[in-house]
């Protein structure tokens, strides 16, 4: 059984470590606004789902 991650989420991971470390502020940096600013940015890279409880 290989345990290792591929090249392709390999480079997932890194693209979505970039994107963390340009688009997401510490909370205490955060304004009333950004929720609304965060999801047009998530919603651009196209990695928004839904989710609900069981």
């Amino acid at each position: 059984m290989d345990f290792e991650y591929t090249q392709a989420e390999e480079d997932f991971r890194h693209e979505v470590q970039i994107f963390l470390d340009e688009n997401l502020p510490p909370k205490n940096q955060r304004g009333a606004d950004f929720m609304a600013r965060w999801l047009e940015k998530v919603r651009a890279k196209r990695w928004v789902g839904f989710a609900w409880p069981k």
